[in-house]
């Protein structure tokens, strides 16, 4: 039951590791989480697995193998219980072992990713996920060379739990689970790497194939419902607000050839598709969760920008504000469509109530804010149930203006099919008059229909006043006749009432004239005519209002562009000015360089010479004083030759006395003995020193650079006495060699001290003048006027050692 209860965690786990490169900090994070659940033995494993993953680095080498080890007897632990975890073990030393690879690509270290690819090889899973790195990185280069060197062009994909990894075959559910990758393209789309889809796409990769972009979920723990949106990396790149690989994928769908390949839709108009990830799930609480994902399900990428948009409004940013008004014109531009049947851009816009930008880019793309949703709302409906009161206060007044147009417009065709078209050039004078709809809408039939009418209006308005004085002229006429007849005049009164009936008779045919030049006027009473006429002219003031409104905006962003132009140029100049305060530096940067080595060159020949000079120095010390050892030497084996002679001579005398005069009892027997076995033993010693002699002096052959030695012996002579002025001269010559040895080791540690100082001298001073001496070199660019101005900068290492590498290429 506790494997049971997390099962979702392990199939996340396992998923995540597998599908993001082999993260190895990620995959110990995410395995300590795992044991955490598990049983009371991986405690302890738990604790040293999310130390390490803390550590955000690959773990030394006893570390790994203590934990290995632990995992080992986890698993007999385990195994002893009924179940395995030997597939977490095997998870997480593929994790280690492909974890430099994938460092190697994210760095764009070429020379390592070559070395890690020999190692780990072309076909395996480990080059796959370093391919994925060098998408997601955006290193288009390091793609190239993977492809060309044969790593598979198919995302890494695997099962959706190994034997062992939560149990899944046990708790009877395998396979059923989908694999939630990204496609290649699709994840340089959401990089917003043009560079790299243009390279993939040289590979054969296609750019317009439907695969899975993000996961949506909903709800918590057995009860979460996760679903893959699918759609194409022209979708992804909508969906992620990716503005450089949404303008390239756009202009490539709007090509003739890919419409033509794409049927009835067009390639800008793909639809997204869901695809459940995980056990299908059963009942009305999961149902209703599915529901919540019915937008995604034919999303265009013009609704998908709008969605993405409305995820990321949240924190009220205006670049993403921005981003979505631009990706939304980009659409636009390239031929979305707008006014698709059902939800549409308009209404997710309303929904999360987005930034006027965006709403503004959607109206002057022609939406209708008048069309309903499947739930039979308008985009003014949805915002209000939102809370969205701006965007609804602009979405109301769009829908009453074309609301207005439409009735208007109706009963303006009426009498038009009887073929009045007499206003018509009147309706399209006053229409200029009104201007552009509030929402910078070009002129339509909508401000055509209620130039009609003002125009109609105006007509009756001049027939009532006819009317009105005709009124008047007929009681005055009564009047009169009144006045004749109470004084007898009946001829005028007569004259009169002809008149009258006259007058009578002209105004009927008046009246009709009237009537079929402006029917609208028969179809409306007059309070709701006067009611309509003010509703207009305060319209046409309040679009009048607007007009200019928008004008000044127009200006002011005109200005804000040319400030914008006028910043880019000076921004420019001061980037021409440091490439060639760079390139300058640069040169000083190799003079620097030269005189550093010719002052290298010049330290080692000096030291050549100082220590040829001691060399000779020695060898002249060493040579006197072994002119005096060997005048000493002689003058003691001169004596001791005498001496020697003269104990050869006492001896020959007692031999001759002993063999003439006999044995002496008083004498001792052995002295002879004792004289000749000591005889034997120096003659022995003498043979030793004769070999270390010369052994000492085949050591010195060498270093007498093909001289031969002085012979240490007499030639010639019957017994081998040595010279002692050429042995004492060998052993002085050895212990001179020892010496020169030595001072020799001394001098190069000394040279070498020396250059390092040398080193550490150079560095601080390149450190002083681009590292915190950068500061002071720009205010002196800027007061000597080769810079015109900057921002002032604080001291960075990592820029110092940047600026230093750029330099030394």
């Amino acid at each position: 039951s506790r494997e049971q209860s997390h099962l979702d965690t392990v199939l996340t786990f396992r998923l995540t590791i597998e599908h993001t490169g082999h993260h190895f900090c990620h995959a110990l994070r995410m395995a300590a989480l795992w044991l955490t659940g598990q049983f009371k033995a991986a405690q302890p494993v738990a604790g040293l697995v999310h130390s390490l993953g803390q550590d955000h680095r690959l773990p030394e080498e006893p570390q790994w193998l203590q934990l290995q080890q632990q995992l080992q007897q986890l698993q007999s632990k385990r195994v002893s219980a009924g179940g395995s975890s030997g597939g977490l073990a095997s998870l997480l030393e593929r994790c280690y072992a492909a974890e430099p690879l994938r460092a190697a690509c994210e760095r764009g270290d070429l020379a390592a990713v070559e070395e890690g690819l020999k190692q780990v090889g072309p076909a395996s899973r480990a080059a796959q996920f370093a391919l994925q790195a060098s998408v997601s990185s955006g290193h288009h280069a390091l793609v190239r060379h993977l492809l060309g060197a044969g790593v598979s062009s198919d995302p890494p994909t695997g099962p959706a739990a190994e034997p062992g990894v939560g149990g899944s075959v046990e708790n009877g559910f395998s396979g059923s689970v989908s694999s939630d990758v990204c496609s290649y393209a699709i994840q340089a789309a959401m990089a917003n790497r043009p560079e790299t889809l243009k390279t993939l796409a040289e590979y054969g990769l296609s750019l317009e194939e439907v695969g899975h972009t993000t996961t949506l979920e909903r709800g918590i723990g057995a009860r979460a419902v996760r679903v893959s949106l699918a759609t194409t990396p022209l979708g992804a790149a909508a969906w992620s607000l990716k503005l450089r690989a949404l303008d390239d994928l756009a202009s490539l769908a709007a090509e003739p050839k890919l419409n033509e390949l794409c049927g009835e839709r067009q390639a800008v108009d793909i639809e997204a598709e869901l695809r459940q990830l995980g056990p299908p799930h059963q009942g009305g609480a999961a149902a209703g969760r599915l529901q919540d994902f019915a937008w995604a399900q034919g999303a265009t990428p013009l609704m998908l920008a709008v969605q993405g948009a409305g995820r990321c409004s949240n924190s009220g940013s205006d670049a993403t504000s921005e981003a979505a008004a631009a990706a939304v014109q980009v659409l636009l531009r390239h031929g979305a469509a707008l006014n698709a049947a059902g939800e549409t851009a308009l209404h997710a816009a309303a929904r999360f109530g987005l930034h006027q930008a965006v709403v503004l880019k959607l109206f002057q793309g022609g939406a209708d804010p008048m069309l309903r949703n499947a739930q039979g709302d308008s985009a003014e409906a949805v915002a209000v149930r939102a809370g969205k009161k701006s965007c609804a206060d602009a979405l109301r007044t769009a829908a009453h203006e074309a609301s207005a147009a439409s009735a208007i417009k109706a009963s303006v065709d009426m009498p038009r099919a009887g073929g009045g078209n007499s206003n018509r050039g009147a309706a399209a004078d006053t229409a200029h008059d009104l201007g552009a709809s509030p929402c910078g809408l070009p002129l339509t039939d909508t401000a055509l229909a209620s130039a009609a009418l003002l125009t109609a209006l105006d007509a009756e308005r001049a027939r009532l006043e006819r009317l009105k004085e005709k009124q008047r002229g007929k009681k005055s006429r009564q009047k009169e006749r009144q006045r004749a007849l109470r004084s007898g005049a009946v001829e005028a009164a007569d004259e009169s009432a002809e008149e009258d009936v006259a007058e009578q008779q002209q105004e009927e045919p008046d009246n009709a004239a009237v009537c079929s030049k402006a029917p609208v006027v028969v179809q409306l009473s007059g309070d709701l005519l006067l009611e309509r006429v003010s509703e207009l002219r305060r319209e046409r003031t309040r679009v009048a209002r607007q007009q200019r409104q928008l004008a000044k905006r127009a200006e002011e962003e005109q200005a804000k562009a040319e400030e914008g132009e006028a910043a880019l140029a000076q921004l420019q100049a001061q980037a021409d000015e440091l490439r060639k305060v760079l390139e300058r530096l640069r040169a000083a940067l190799s003079e620097a360089e030269t005189s550093e080595l010719r002052w290298r060159l010049h330290a080692e020949a000096d030291c050549k010479e100082r220590s040829d000079a001691q060399v000779n120095a020695v060898q002249k010390a060493d040579a006197s004083r072994f002119e005096v050892a060997c005048s000493s030497e002689r003058a003691r084996l001169s004596c001791s030759v005498s001496e020697s002679a003269r104990l050869q001579s006492e001896i020959d005398a007692l031999k001759q006395e002993r063999e003439a005069g006999g044995s002496d009892p008083g004498r001792p027997i052995e002295s002879f003995e004792a004289e000749q076995v000591r005889c034997v033993e120096a003659e022995g010693r003498r043979q030793e020193l004769e070999a270390e002699l010369e052994a000492i002096a085949e050591e010195l052959r060498p270093s007498l650079k093909g001289l031969e030695p002085p012979p240490i012996f007499e030639p010639g002579l019957t017994t081998a006495l040595p010279r002692a002025e050429n042995a004492v001269l060998l052993r002085q010559l050895h212990v001179q060699q020892r010496r020169h040895m030595t001072e020799m080791r001394d001098l190069v540690a000394a040279l070498g001290q020396q250059i390092r100082e040398r080193d550490a001298e150079l560095n601080s001073e390149v450190e002083s003048v681009l590292g915190s001496g950068l500061g002071n070199l720009l205010a002196a660019l800027n007061k000597e006027g080769i810079i015109s101005r900057y921002t002032p900068i604080s001291a960075d290492h990592a820029r110092t050692l940047r600026l230093q590498a750029a330099l030394l290429k």
